[in-house]
């Protein structure tokens, strides 16, 4: 899982994250024009498509994930919606106690949690059995 190296790990799971950002917004914006759906709906409808994506191309692309994916989707599903939660905290954070631009609040919040959910995943949902073990 790990012989191709960590540089090529992040960049694959740079591809994916890449991929299912696109996914959840032609979604959520697709949604917003074509239905009557609330904000909230339609963000979580857009979640939950590209969570779906970004589940999949975790597991068989960046972890190369070879047992126990379905344990592995589930595991990458409780770590999307802690980095969705950890993002919009940071984000809250930055605007209403530090007084920061929504630009800049939503840049570390991206930024905080793209780290956050790599590290997540590789040292815990994606982490092979044999390894969680030790």
């Amino acid at each position: 899982m790990r012989g191709n190296g960590i540089r090529a790990e992040i960049l694959r799971f740079g591809l994916i994250g890449g991929g299912a950002t696109l996914i959840h917004t032609i979604v959520a914006y697709s949604l917003t024009f074509l239905t009557g759906f609330p904000q909230l709906v339609i963000n979580t409808m857009a979640f939950l498509v590209a969570f779906s994506f970004s589940g999949v191309g975790h597991t068989y692309f960046t972890f190369r994930v070879r047992q126990n994916r379905l344990r592995a989707i589930a595991k990458w599903f409780v770590v999307s919606v802690a980095g969705l939660i950890a993002g919009n905290a940071i984000i809250w954070s930055c605007m209403t106690l530090a007084g920061q631009p929504a630009a800049l609040a939503q840049a570390i919040g991206i930024g905080g949690t793209v780290v956050f959910s790599f590290l997540a995943s590789r040292l815990w949902a994606f982490r092979p059995a044999s390894e969680e073990a030790r």
